[in-house]
């Protein structure tokens, strides 16, 4: 990429635009450091000049300062944060005396632009004024206020004489001056000609985000048949919002319509973005809005000393996916390989009327407190919802797992940064799991959408109007379908009656019940990386990341499975009661059944269990599985067969069950799981649907079914769910039924012919029924049973405690 020169007067325009914002500029000095990086990458160029790749450059207060350092001085980048931490610290580190006009030394402002200038210009240009003859060069300018007129209407002083309203040719040094301004800081700056001078302050008390005029100065200079292919517009960070203190008693009294500027100055910049977002919502890939989120918003404008820890936060900022895709973006258009461009008539005024301006956000406000970012699943989402809009019906993802794995959390922070980020300009959020609460949010939805007439009790009406104004949309929209876990609740309706024809969207569901796998291309969510584990448990439980803090929550997430409601639930009792974490393990296991039910009084995991519920349920590990278990099918011995079978599952080793351990037992006992035994025989068949059932509930973790064998696993927590949700003297008798089982698989097969790996497998089982019997004291009661005594003596047999089996062992 060669400078700007008249070869390339004609090239679509890159244009600049730079927030004020204090010490807090050197944000924007980063963020320009990582675009200027890349294009270098690109090109196989040294450090560049963003002069030669930016046409026009503005800003105001301290983004004016960078202008001026970039488009007027043309310095890089690494030159300019060399220079502005200079600027900084000379500046701000030396207070006037009380009783003075600003708290800082304007002089000590002016020399150090002085410097700069005669550094980059040579010496004897410290008063070189800001126009420049060169056609060709990057255009740059800086805005001000006149304080006697304050309308928020800047005052442009540009390095180019306009063809109408050229404005007054100061130097440089007053340009930077007049834009850095701010009362409470710099005392007010008087430009212009003998007995003609104007008096100016910062013009971020009116416009700290100056894009709007960029739009507009672009346009006069350059005529509405040139093209644009990006607008940049890089902010100081997130402000804090609060209310402006007026000038005190030995400052300049102002104005009264100025104190009202100030006042508006912490929302204003905020405000301006939004408006730019919506103007050019359907222009892709033409306005990018780079603006840390966190982490800039307690430094003041004038803390010198804190700007590393702005460079730090900015760092965090750009190593956000979704911010480096922008910056891929404004680089391809820096380097000519824009795939979009735009002819200025375009982006005037008028704009509004021919772009659709309309904005539909409605779903959760909020999401849980430690919320914690998984960037797998939500770049696996993203990627299937990148395609043209060309297609007759929209793109369908499915989140699937357990309960309680975070899916509706993923599918909450998805939508967040579809609206962030501009990738649909309507979201809509509907809660799917049943038929009366998905016509209640399409009624919603109906009036969000100002239908007319509006009944809540429309719900046909109400559906078919939603569905028909989504399908003329010609921009990009998203629907969410959450909790649709009972697909056998909308009796003969399917599902996709509720979709738009329509292919400009994107349809995402949220479920536990695997047989949603056919509604489009899946993604399985299982458990958090032990990273993810690990930091939301330390965050909700406000624990320090010590060694020995990092190896103990690494044990807990571990025995929790990884599972984000558990971990969730378990920072909130830890911190509760201000548990050091290597005790949380000695309370889970003496005290299981407390700590897993347990929630604090400030619960953001909530949902109503029915649909006639009035008020949201707390959910617990244990009530997200109980909705699973209602949800299973069949009459009521059916049901109760079924539940039968996972809950013996869980008192046997949950990591490797075989159907074959039930069928053994279940030959002997026809009478045992009759849903599974036809014409007096075992049924594998029908052993094989229900847990195939299971699996479609998200309550096996895994399920193989073979040509001989089928084995399944459980979710740690699952199989400590299983077995507390029955009462102690049911825990007693499916131990004692667990310890039946395994002695009739003994019975039926010969240990010295049995694979390893079944070996390994049935140890594992004698293990946890051994355990069993420890907590629950079933066969020191029952030893008189001739079948529990058979079964002990199977039991060290096959351990190798007992040379001699009993009378008939294999």
């Amino acid at each position: 990429m060669e400078p700007a020169t008249g070869e390339s007067l004609n090239r679509p325009l890159r244009l600049l635009s730079l927030d004020g914002g204090g010490i807090r500029g050197i944000s924007e000095l980063v963020i320009l450091e990582e675009i200027m990086h890349r294009v270098g990458r690109s090109q196989n160029l040294p450090t560049l000049l963003p002069a030669d790749y930016f046409d026009v450059i503005c800003g105001t207060s301290t983004g004016g300062l960078i202008a001026l350092l970039l488009g007027r001085l043309r310095l890089s980048v690494p030159e300019a944060i060399d220079k502005y931490r200079l600027l900084a610290k000379q500046v701000f580190s030396d207070k006037k005396s009380r009783g003075k006009d600003g708290c800082f030394k304007a002089s000590s402002l002016e020399k150090a632009i002085k410097d700069a200038i005669e550094e980059k210009l040579g010496k004897g240009h410290a008063d070189d004024r800001m126009f420049v003859s060169n056609r060709s060069s990057c255009k740059t300018f800086v805005c001000a206020v006149p304080a006697k007129h304050i309308n928020k209407q800047p005052r442009l002083f540009r390095t180019w004489s306009a063809d109408k309203n050229p404005g007054y040719n100061c130097t440089i040094w007053e340009a930077a001056r007049a834009t850095s301004a701010a009362p409470r800081f710099f005392k007010r700056i008087y430009i212009g000609d003998p007995g003609l001078q104007e008096e100016f302050i910062d013009a971020g008390m009116g416009c700290n985000n100056p894009v709007r005029y960029l739009v507009e100065e672009v346009g006069k200079e350059f005529g509405p048949e040139r093209t644009v292919s990006c607008i940049v517009s890089i902010g100081t960070g997130k402000p804090k919002v609060a209310g402006f203190k007026a000038p005190g008693l030995f400052q300049r009294v102002l104005p009264l319509e100025l104190i009202k500027v100030l006042a508006d100055m912490a929302t204003d910049t905020e405000v301006e973005a939004s408006a730019m977002e919506a103007r050019f919502q359907n222009c892709p890939g033409l306005y990018y809005r780079l603006n840390v989120e966190r982490g800039l918003e307690e430094v003041s404008l004038e803390e010198w000393e804190k700007l590393g820890d702005v460079k730090q936060h900015t760092m965090a900022y750009l190593n956000d996916n979704a911010v480096s895709r922008r910056i891929d973006v404004i680089v391809d258009a820096l380097v000519g390989k824009s795939q979009q461009v735009y002819p200025l008539g375009q982006l005037d005024g008028a704009v509004a009327a021919i772009f659709n301006t309309y904005h539909y956000f409605l779903y959760p406000a909020h999401q849980v407190l430690y919320y914690i970012t998984r960037k797998d699943p939500l770049e696996a989402i993203h990627q299937r919802f990148q395609r043209p809009l060309d297609k007759a019906m929209p793109t369908v993802v499915v989140l699937l797992g357990m309960g309680g794995c975070g899916k509706s959390q993923l599918a909450l922070e998805y939508c967040r940064q579809g609206q962030n980020e501009k990738w649909f300009s309507a979201i809509l959020w509907l809660d799917a799991s049943s038929p009366m609460s998905i016509a209640q949010s399409f009624a919603n939805v109906a009036n969000k959408l100002s239908k007319p007439n509006f009944d809540i009790a429309d719900e046909k009406g109400n559906i078919r109007f939603v569905l028909e104004t989504i399908e003329v949309w010609k921009f990009r929209w998203l629907l969410v379908f959450d909790n649709f876990d009972n697909p056998s609740s909308f009796g003969n309706t399917s599902i996709k009656e509720y979709f738009p024809r329509s292919g400009c969207g994107s349809i995402l569901f949220t479920t536990r019940h695997a047989g949603a796998k056919s509604l489009g291309f899946y993604i399985e969510v299982t458990t958090m990386s032990n990273e993810e584990a690990l930091q939301l448990l330390l965050e909700r439980s406000q624990a320090e990341k010590t060694s020995s803090n990092t190896q103990e929550g690494a044990d807990i997430v571990k025995r929790l499975g990884y599972h984000a409601l558990a971990i969730d639930q378990a920072g909130a009792y830890i911190l509760a009661r201000g548990l050091d974490l290597h005790l949380y393990m000695m309370h889970y296991s003496e005290r299981k059944e407390r700590v897993l039910n347990e929630v604090p009084e400030l619960w953001d995991y909530k949902r109503k269990l029915t649909t006639d519920a009035e008020v949201e349920t707390k959910l617990t590990v244990f009530t997200t599985w109980e909705l699973s278990i209602e949800l299973i099918t069949g009459s009521p011995d059916a049901r109760e067969d079924k539940a039968h079978l996972l809950t013996l599952a869980g008192f046997l080793d949950g990591k490797e069950v075989s159907d074959e351990l039930f069928r053994c037992y279940g030959s002997k006992h026809v009478h045992w799981l009759v849903s599974c035994v036809r014409d007096g025989v075992w049924d594998k068949y029908e052993a094989q649907d229900i847990l195939k059932e299971f699996q479609n509930l998200s309550l096996l973790q895994n399920l193989y079914i073979g040509k001989d064998e089928t084995t399944f696993s459980l979710h740690p927590l699952i199989q400590d769910w299983v077995k507390l949700r029955v009462n102690s003297n049911a825990r007693r008798a499916f131990t004692r039924e667990a310890i039946l089982l395994l002695s009739a698989f003994l019975d039926s097969h010969s240990i010295h012919n049995m694979k390893f790996e079944s070996k390994q497998a049935l140890l594992s089982h004698l293990e946890a029924v051994l355990q069993n019997e420890i907590d629950y004291t079933v066969l020191s009661e029952n030893l008189e049973e001739i079948e529990l005594l058979d079964a002990t003596s199977n039991f060290a047999y096959f351990k190798g405690e007992d040379k001699s089996p009993r009378q008939g062992a294999p």
